[in-house]
């Protein structure tokens, strides 16, 4: 094969190439040695212009793999698609030679193994053939050796030696091949048909114009929503109360027994707090500020108005030797977790200070 180094053309770095590979980095990830034969397996557009190159690397260390390619160059060796390495031109020194298109298209099959990247099997498949035909075709060695073992066996077969008639038995192979490829664009085809035909022509009309005439008895109508009940506070304190059972929610809402079940979890986790309450909504303190007694469901909600507290206060709140009765006396707290939070309140408001 005619050495393409020498040529002075962007363009001598073709897709499938082998070089030497010359690293002039001290030690690179994966690279067992300096010197050693790659591939180039970057598009050959990418690589007329670019000053480096994708490459995978080739090795004599005969290892089983998912993603190695056999091939033969001095000795037996793999291509290992899991060793890929960005090259700078200058460092491809020696020009080995060229693989050929079906271990080309294997080793671009194994990079899409090694990436996890889809194969278009039928795509696949047609390339393949013409890959293997273009090779024939391109190497007459190959076509002469065919054409010789064709008439070889031939003139065996017409002396009586049963050898069967190779070239027309490859004739009926190839005859096969194309009447099962129309077999497979047929089947494709029918597919097509079949999914078009399951969406009603009534539903097309109404995506493309927005109206149709036709009858819809073929579309599903989306069935409506039920009328939702408005439950006022109380009912809500009703449904989530235990002490009432679930066949008197029953009566009194129409539930069935799934559906009181259901409503007494949902609502006990919104009332639940004001049920331990004994059904009391806590006060805020004397200010006047308090909580809505029927939160979500009074159009008109109390305006909450907050204590404004003076430094005197705060320090007063905070004096240890104030007991918690004192306090609760003075600013007229319900119970003592309500001087506790807001004695933890100020002392974290000094800190950041």
């Amino acid at each position: 094969m005619e050495n393409i180094n020498n040529l002075d053309s962007p363009n001598r770095y073709l897709q499938g190439s082998i070089w030497k590979w010359k690293n002039n980095a001290e030690q690179k990830a994966g690279v067992q040695s300096n010197d050693r034969p790659v591939v180039v397996i970057s598009h050959n557009n990418f690589n007329s212009f670019s000053p480096v190159v994708n490459c995978v690397t080739i090795t004599s260390q005969l290892k089983e793999s998912p993603v190695h390619v056999p091939i033969h160059i001095i000795a037996d060796s793999h291509i290992q698609c899991e060793q890929l390495h960005t090259v700078n031109k200058t460092e491809l020194v020696d020009f080995i030679g060229m693989v050929s298109n079906s271990t080309l298209s294997s080793v671009k099959a194994k990079l899409r193994i090694q990436f996890d990247m889809g194969i278009d099997r039928n795509a696949e498949m047609f390339s393949s053939i013409k890959r293997s035909i273009d090779d024939l075709n391109t190497n007459p060695e190959i076509m002469n050796s065919i054409n010789e073992n064709l008439e070889m066996l031939n003139a065996k077969a017409d002396k009586g030696f049963g050898v069967p008639d190779i070239e027309n038995d490859f004739l009926g192979l190839v005859l096969n091949l194309e009447n099962n490829i129309k077999k497979i664009v047929a089947e494709v085809e029918k597919l097509k048909s079949d999914k078009a035909q399951e969406i009603p022509q009534e539903a097309i009309e109404i995506i493309q114009t927005g109206t149709s005439d036709a009858p819809l008895d073929n579309i599903k109508e989306k069935k409506p929503r039920g009328k939702r009940k408005n439950y006022t506070y109380e009912d809500k304190l009703f449904i989530a109360d235990k002490n009432n059972s679930i066949q008197d929610l029953m009566e009194r809402y129409g539930y069935d027994k799934p559906t009181a079940y259901k409503m007494r979890d949902y609502f006990k986790k919104r009332v639940g707090k004001d049920l331990e309450k004994n059904n009391t909504p806590e006060p805020n303190d004397d200010s006047g500020a308090s909580k809505d007694e029927n939160p979500g469901d009074t159009p008109e909600k109390t305006k909450k108005v907050y204590r404004r507290y003076t430094d005197a206060d705060k320090k007063y709140i905070l004096d240890k030797n104030n007991t918690i009765e004192e306090i609760m006396g003075k600013y007229n707290y319900k119970k003592k977790q309500d001087v506790f939070w807001i004695r933890s309140k100020f002392k974290k408001a000094m800190k950041n200070e």
